[in-house]
């Protein structure tokens, strides 16, 4: 029962459903491990899930990513037989291509773009989005004396990094090998602030809740515990192969999530996906210090946990004062609707792809299935 993400069951986005679909292929990954029947039900299953998940919402890419590096090295461990090898790869390939069939023929027909995908341009703004802002959330306030109405609801926590640098705009991702400490600092905190839950909802009502700390307390002891728990994992995954492949699963999970958000304009709603996996394992690190660990291991655990949670609340507090909206916030109703509107970074618009400024210049009638490239609006991605 992780609160995290069952914060998001009632939310009208794709997070929960992604969550359902990643679970789903997870456990038939679990079923493929157990060898039980023949070889290619279970990797079916689990492809025709996640290419389900990869059209529900486009970052879970990274999930059929782990999912297709994790079936080879379940069959290399098991060792099939030829043909079995030939029908787990024709269920491998064929799952995972099917739910991309109906959104590639849309996307042809309407917008001459040769992608499953989202046909604009989305993850190229999300990266230069990135690199101007160091997180992304949403206020819709009902407190009496603030705006009720949804037009200013963004809030952008900017990159100090990104200051007195310049950034390419048709190459976005130049700029973090061009400033290579600055970078790593930006992709750093990307990753941090994707698990850092400061805010809980999506849509926020209270910039500064009262339940933040306590949740924050929280949310980095399960962090600290699941890494805790990882480091057992592959201690002991080194004489033990069914542990090794666990193992290697799930950092090709974990790395494949990081490698894709790492560079976007990051919300909380993004590391979900590491958190479901955090219960877990931090479950696990708790079961094993407390049956098997020596007194000494466990205070150097709890050393640890407490030092990761103090830090982490410290850096959270610094994150949230590059907001210039927490900060109006904070000193009150009257600051917080006198504050500038804010935008990602000011951009050029990209160019548009032949097919969709062909749609542009068609007229409005298209706008109802039109996906355009934005220029300062993160919640054009949709949920």
């Amino acid at each position: 029962m992780n609160p995290f993400a069952l914060s998001y069951a009632p939310e009208s986005l794709t997070e929960s459903v992604s969550l359902t679909l990643i679970l789903g292929g997870a456990g038939c990954w679990l079923a493929s491990m157990a060898g039980r029947g023949p070889a290619w039900r279970p990797v079916l299953a689990g492809s025709l899930i996640l290419g389900t998940a990869a059209m529900v919402r486009p970052a879970n890419l990274f999930a059929l990513s782990a999912w297709i590096l994790a079936v080879p090295a379940v069959c290399f461990a098991r060792r099939p037989s030829a043909r079995a090898w030939l029908s787990i790869a024709a269920a491998l390939v064929s799952g995972s291509v099917l739910p991309m069939v109906p959104q590639y023929v849309n996307n042809v027909r309407h917008h001459g773009q040769h992608t499953p995908l989202v046909a604009s341009r989305l993850a190229h703004d999300q990266q230069l989005w990135g690199i101007g802002n160091i997180k992304y959330a949403t206020v819709l306030p009902s407190a009496p004396g603030l705006p009720s109405r949804a037009d200013r609801p963004r809030v952008f926590y900017k990159n100090p990094f990104f200051a007195e640098t310049r950034i390419d705009q048709e190459h976005p991702l130049s700029w973090y090998v061009d400033n290579p400490r600055a970078g790593a600092t930006t992709l750093g905190l990307h990753v941090f602030n994707m698990l850092d839950q400061d805010l809980l909802f999506t849509n926020s009502r209270d910039l500064d809740p009262w339940y933040r700390i306590p949740l924050g307390v929280l949310n980095h002891a399960l962090i600290a515990l699941a890494l805790l728990g990882g480091a057992m994992l592959a201690a002991r995954a080194r004489g033990e192969p069914r542990l090794g492949l666990a193992a290697t699963a799930l950092a090709a999970y974990v790395l494949a999530h990081v490698a894709l958000h790492a560079t976007t304009l990051v919300e909380m709603r993004f590391g979900l996906p590491l958190l479901l996996l955090a219960g877990p394992m931090a479950v696990a690190a708790v079961r094993e210090l407390g049956a098997r660990s020596a007194w000494r291991s466990r205070a150097v655990s709890v050393a640890f946990t407490a030092l990761w949670i103090v830090g982490a609340l410290m850096l959270s507090h610094w994150v949230r004062q590059q907001s210039s909206a927490i900060r109006a916030w904070e000193k009150g109703p009257e600051a917080f609707a006198r504050r500038p509107q804010e935008s990602a970074l000011p951009l050029q618009t990209p160019p548009l792809r032949k097919g969709l400024d062909a749609e542009r210049r068609r007229g409005p009638r298209q706008k109802k299935t039109e996906r355009v490239p934005a220029t300062d609006d993160p919640d054009s991605g949709g949920g």
